[in-house]
């Protein structure tokens, strides 16, 4: 089973976790705007408590976004330049993904529609169904105006979708299709990155890593996720 280190910084809260034969340990915390302070000493005293050099790992997993500019930035550069530094290939996971599956295992819940706030009277959203232990996407994510996201067709007639993420603030601008397949909402649910490394350990085993040099934040911004938002 790999040993995989997984950074998140995707939103207020900053974790790291560390993946070694199927055991978890991890140190978070909800620090807002102190991300690019304390996710390294997060990272070497993680290191520290685990035994493990960076030589000994298998990957680094990050939430690439979409999610806080500066946030998804700064856990791609954290981890790309940890990767390079230690010749590791690298895991890039969604962080509505990672969302998704924290409120999941937290919750033992099954479907969950993940939106949040975006800015710019935007939200970004996916819908996330729960196969074995881990997420699995439905359809794609979406970036677009809250009154926009069609995804109707994805919900199908289930009635026992949770709404997840702050986007919820934005309910009463859904369409009454999408509400009625909610049953509830969590605004206050924040990713763990021991959930970034839960579901970045699925893509190393299907060979899906990368080299360091092609990391990159995924924004969900621009013309192509706007044309998927709205064809959805």
């Amino acid at each position: 089973m790999p040993r995989l280190l997984a950074i998140d910084t995707s939103s207020n809260a900053c974790s790291v976790a560390l993946n070694d034969n199927g055991s978890l340990i991890e140190e978070y915390a909800v620090i807002p705007k102190l991300h690019a302070r304390q996710v390294l000493p997060m990272v070497e005293r993680l290191m520290n408590e685990s035994g493990y050099s960076l030589s000994e790992l298998d990957g680094i997993a990050f939430a690439n976004g979409p999610g806080s500019f500066t946030g998804i930035r700064i856990a791609t550069g954290v981890a790309q330049g940890l990767a390079f530094g230690s010749g590791l290939p690298m895991l890039p996971v969604s962080s509505l993904a990672v969302l998704a599956q924290t409120y999941c295992r937290e919750n033992d819940a099954n479907n969950s529609m993940v939106v949040i706030d975006a800015r710019m009277n935007q939200v970004y959203w996916g819908c996330y169904s729960r196969i074995g232990e881990l997420v699995e996407l439905k359809g794609e994510e979406g970036l677009s105006a809250p009154e926009l996201i069609v995804p109707e067709t994805i919900l199908g007639s289930r009635t026992d979708w949770v709404g997840v993420g702050d986007g919820w603030k934005y309910a009463d601008d859904l369409a009454a299709e999408i509400l009625a397949n909610i049953v509830k909402f969590e605004l206050e649910c924040y990713p763990h990155a021991q959930d970034a490394a839960r579901l970045a350990m699925r893509d190393f085993n299907m060979g899906h890593s990368l080299d360091a040099a092609q990391a990159q934040p995924n924004y969900l911004r621009g013309k192509n996720a706007w044309k998927k938002s709205a064809k959805s």
